[in-house]
C-alpha cells in the first residue's frame, strides 16, 4: 500500500526547500539589480536584504524544529515577508520587470494574508474553514495573474492594481495585528504565557510605533531606516 501520509510529507518538504531557495535567489538578484519602481536608500539595501534572509532562517527553523499547522503558516509569512523585504529585481526589460513586480505584490500580499491567518489559529489549534483560507490568499492568488501580462496593461490600470494590491496587504496585516491584541486580552493569563502573546502583541506595538515615530520626526535619520524595526 501507498503510504499517502508520507508522500503527502515528502512533497510539502520540496515544495518548502524549493520556496526557500527561490526566495534566497530573489534577495541576491534584487541585490544585484535592484527595481527602478522600488526605491531603497543606497545605506538600507545591506540591512533590507539581511532582513530579508532573517525571515527565511526564522520560518525554516521555527518549522524544521516543530513542525505543526502553526509553524507552517509562520514559514509561509516568512516566505512572503523575505520576498518582501530587500524590494523587487530590476535590469530587465520594461514587460519583464513589471511582471517581476506582480510577483513581488503576489508576495507580498501573501506575508500579510499569512499572518492573519495565523492570527486567526493560535494558539487555539483550530483550523479555520477552507472558503475562509481561500479568500484570505485570493488576493495574492489575483496578484499572480498579472506577471505573465503586466507589460501589456495599460498603465492606468496597473497603478490603480498595484494601488489595491497594496491597499489589501495593508489591510490585512493592521487586521491580523488587531487579532494578536484582542486574543491577548481575551485568553486567560496561563494560555497568554505559555504561548508568548504578551512577547507578540508587545514586537507588534513596538514595530509599529517605532517607524510612525520616525515619519513625524520624531526619531533621527531616515524614516525608511526606522521602518526596518517593524520587520524585525
Amino acid at each position: 500500500m501507498i503510504d499517502r501520509s508520507a508522500s503527502h510529507n515528502n512533497v510539502l518538504q520540496t515544495c518548502i526547500i524549493v520556496g526557500v531557495g527561490v526566495v534566497v535567489l530573489w534577495r541576491v538578484a534584487a541585490y544585484v539589480w535592484p527595481s527602478s519602481m522600488i526605491e531603497i536608500a543606497e545605506g538600507l539595501r545591506v540591512p533590507t536584504l539581511l532582513l530579508g534572509l532573517l525571515f527565511l532562517v526564522c520560518g525554516a527553523y521555527s518549522y524544521w524544529s516543530r513542525p505543526n499547522p502553526w509553524t507552517l503558516v509562520f514559514l509561509v509569512y516568512c516566505l512572503g515577508s523575505g520576498m518582501h523585504w530587500g524590494g523587487s529585481i530590476g535590469g530587465l526589460p520594461m514587460p519583464a520587470e513589471l511582471g517581476l513586480l506582480f510577483v513581488y505584490l503576489a508576495f507580498t500580499v501573501m506575508a500579510d494574508a499569512a499572518l492573519l491567518h495565523l492570527a486567526l489559529i493560535y494558539p487555539r489549534g483550530k483550523t479555520i474553514p477552507l472558503p475562509w483560507r481561500i479568500g484570505l490568499y485570493a488576493p495574492a492568488a489575483s496578484a499572480s495573474l498579472f506577471v505573465p501580462v503586466a507589460g501589456f496593461v495599460p498603465e492606468a490600470v496597473l497603478q490603480t492594481t498595484i494601488g489595491v494590491l497594496l491597499m489589501l496587504a495593508n489591510a490585512l496585516s493592521l487586521i491580523g495585528a488587531g487579532v494578536f491584541v484582542v486574543r491577548a486580552f481575551l485568553v486567560d493569563a496561563v494560555v497568554r504565557r505559555m504561548s508568548r502573546l504578551g512577547l507578540i502583541v508587545g514586537g507588534i506595538l513596538v514595530g509599529g510605533a517605532v517607524p510612525l515615530l520616525g515619519e513625524v520626526g520624531v526619531l533621527p535619520g531616515l524614516s525608511d531606516a526606522w521602518n526596518l524595526a517593524y520587520g524585525i
